[in-house]
């Protein structure tokens, strides 16, 4: 008899998976042993809902962590899912779809609230040809009901643009990578020698300018109560 322990119990065992915090709540609905495949087939005719729906979270997981927002996160979307048909969506679970609707909305992507299934709401994202661009009255029901917006994504609704003079276009609106650049351009002739003065520090500029709007568009909003 061999004086060496037994290794039976741990040899050849695979680590546990760790998912990140955000989605352990939806353990349930994924297959561990898929989660870190990112080539799942699913247009294999064995693919199981489990399997789809890992592919949801995978994705979402994936958004969260390179932090795209408004038409950056759009355009992935629309990408990712450009072959999933109505059939896939309904044999997803319910709980998995509307995980999958707020984290698109509360990073800026509209998907519409209304009575239809949700399933075809969100295919209707993925179909779409131009990025719908978000009404104010949008923006407060988002707020008030639909959870709000992330940390990441900053709200700026159009007529705030409109109203101030400046045009600020909606990929400039979400908060990009660090090692992207913000700009903004003034549609006022008069006011363009100011707003493309030369700044040592260029993130307290762009600060000032968006403080310039939205002391703006206050007081615009003051002067019709």
């Amino acid at each position: 008899m061999s004086d060496q322990p037994s290794s039976s119990k741990t040899y050849g065992q695979a680590s546990p998976v760790e998912l990140p915090s955000a989605i352990l709540k939806y353990k349930k609905y994924i297959d561990l042993d898929k989660w870190d495949d990112d080539e799942l087939d699913l247009t294999d005719s064995n693919a199981t809902s489990k399997t789809l729906q890992t592919y949801i979270v995978q994705r979402l997981s994936w958004y969260a962590e390179i932090e795209y927002t408004a038409s950056r996160l759009w355009e992935l979307f629309r990408e990712d899912f450009s072959n999933w048909t109505p059939e896939m969506m309904n044999r997803c679970k319910v709980d998995i779809l509307y995980f999958l609707r707020d984290s698109l909305t509360k990073n800026g992507v509209f998907v519409p609230r209304d009575n239809r299934r949700l399933a075809i709401r969100l295919l209707e994202v993925i179909n779409e040809e131009q990025e719908h661009e978000w009404t104010q009255e949008e923006i407060e029901i988002q707020k008030s009901r639909g959870g709000g917006f992330s940390s990441k994504y900053n709200a700026v609704p159009s007529m705030i643009v409109q109203n101030t003079g400046f045009s600020i276009s909606k990929v400039q609106r979400s908060r990009k990578p660090k090692t992207a650049t913000t700009t903004l351009r003034s549609t006022k002739s008069n006011d363009s020698k100011s707003m493309h003065q030369p700044s040592t520090n260029p993130e307290k500029w762009e600060r000032l300018l968006w403080n310039s709007i939205t002391d703006k568009y206050l007081s615009l909003s003051r002067d019709t109560i």
